[in-house]
């Protein structure tokens, strides 16, 4: 009972890591939001071009003059794959079988065969890529003048996410071109989807100096997802053995503040800082298990799979990492402009340096608990009537899941050139990201790997219109544990 106690609370922990937009620092979170960030690579705290701020560095609002509207999106299109080591009979554990007496049939079956012949055991694991629904992210926001020291700014933004996973087919199969075997990573995630995800945000920008401006930022990060994995319910990896887990999750309160400085001290430099805090994950949700999930077709006394009546999870909690930054930025101004104001106008061309320290190595283990006792329910074909397995909520108690992560330094540098000061403007940046896990705790669903990455966008103005178009590619290090 230790293995299935285990497992099953590490599930809750680790599926509720998606609930919040918020940064996901050990892997989904790749950059700030918006076609301007995109394309300057993320350097942007020190550098206000529209209403986007209220994400970036509340503080610059000042910058800004009159009222802003903002409406964009940013699609992720991920190419994250994994090469698991070793051969699907590793792992393999049958009971022994005594003298005189039957085989244990039980435990050999499932739709993929023999787990111990040589057909299914000597195959080597499959490589297997995520296959998740793409899903587009809206960034909308507005920003108005309500006193000539002051600015406020609402809105619904987020960064740029990994917003889906699916590691091989949603049934938790891989079709390799003989018959359909195991997905490799079931034990780690088979499916994961966002069903609700919402940010509303909240900014205010004072200027307390001609040349220097404090902000504060509100978001509430809300979201719901459903999320799948396989369990074993006893030792080994034989698919007989295998369980397959839904947790339906939800938090719909994760606040985070953001406290942003901005400074202006003369025609060519602009210093930004943020310090950003979020408050974590404290979500509940419903675990189901359908049991001998592998047994397809059985028949007479062949376990059939069973879906089980759901497990109420009544708390899982998952802290969040703090994140600091500092930027930079030096600024050719046109001759004759103003000391502050709109960038595209006032600027030939400009470059941002920004450095941030995301705290992943100092946030506290996720923990889980569930509400009360349940049993496991079990079908064979042919109807006869099987025990079920008791687990109480008093060996359970509550669990805590380290995910070993790291501080992660982040440098990125940008920069605009002003083509037709006023009217063009075209923008290229690039960054690079330490690794923020331990590479032996690393998997499919903590996957913090070092990253170097590179945009390019540009801005036409309209009128009072402005299009911004960006393009982002980013190179994750290949890592083997």
């Amino acid at each position: 009972m230790r293995g299935l106690r285990e497992i099953t609370l590490i599930l809750c922990a680790a599926s509720a890591l998606a609930l919040t937009t918020r940064a996901r620092a050990e892997g989904e979170t790749l950059m700030p939001g918006g076609a301007l960030a995109i394309s300057r690579g993320g350097a942007v705290v020190a550098h206000a071009a529209d209403a986007m701020s209220l994400l970036h560095n509340p503080a610059s609002l000042t910058e800004l003059a009159g009222h802003h509207a903002h409406y964009g999106v940013d699609l992720e299109i991920d190419a994250l794959c994994v090469h698991p080591y070793g051969y699907y009979g590793w792992g393999i554990v049958l009971p022994e079988q005594r003298p005189g007496s039957a085989p244990n049939a039980d435990v050999r079956r499932s739709e993929f065969g023999d787990p111990a012949s040589s057909a299914y055991g000597r195959r080597p694991l499959d490589y297997v890529c995520n296959s998740g629904q793409l899903s587009p992210i809206p960034q909308l926001a507005a920003s108005f003048q309500v006193h000539e020291r002051v600015r406020v700014a609402l809105g619904l933004v987020a960064p740029v996410l990994v917003t889906g996973a699916q590691w091989g087919g949603s049934d938790g199969t891989i079709a390799t071109g003989e018959r359909a075997r195991p997905t490799p990573t079931r034990y780690a995630l088979v499916h994961q989807e966002v069903l609700f995800a919402l940010q509303p945000s909240v900014g205010v920008a004072y200027r307390a100096l001609p040349w220097l401006s404090f902000g504060l930022g509100l978001q509430v990060g809300m979201g719901a997802l459903d999320s799948y994995q396989v369990m074993a319910l006893r030792a080994g990896t034989s698919p007989s053995n295998d369980m397959m887990t839904k947790l339906p999750a939800s938090d719909y309160f994760v606040p985070s503040l953001t406290l942003g400085a901005y400074a202006n001290p003369g025609p060519h430099w602009r210093f930004g800082a943020t310090f950003n805090w979020t408050e974590g994950v404290d979500g509940s949700g419903d675990l189901t298990f359908t049991t001998n999930y592998y047994h397809s077709g059985g028949v007479n006394d062949e376990f059939v799979a069973f879906e089980n009546a759901p497990v109420r999870v009544k708390r899982v909690r998952v802290p969040m990492p703090w994140t600091a930054t500092l930027g930079v930025r030096y600024a050719e101004p046109r001759p004759g402009a103003a000391l502050s104001g709109d960038p595209l106008s006032r600027e030939l061309w400009d470059i941002e340096l920004d450095a941030s320290l995301i705290g992943s190595g100092h946030v506290g283990p996720n923990l889980a608990e569930v509400a009360g006792d349940f049993a496991l329910e079990f079908r064979r074909a042919n109807g006869e009537p099987q025990q079920s397995r008791e687990v109480k909520r008093s060996d359970l108690s509550q669990l805590s899941v380290d995910r070993h992560g790291l501080d992660m330094l982040v440098l990125r540098l940008g920069g605009s050139w002003n083509m037709l000061p006023g009217l063009l403007q075209t923008s290229a940046g690039a960054f690079f990201q330490s690794r923020g896990v331990d590479a032996d705790y690393a998997s499919v669903d903590n996957y913090g790997f070092a990253r170097l990455g590179f945009g390019l966008g540009a801005k036409a103005r309209l009128g009072p219109l402005e299009v911004t178009v960006a393009y982002s590619h980013i190179f994750q290090e290949t890592l083997e544990v």
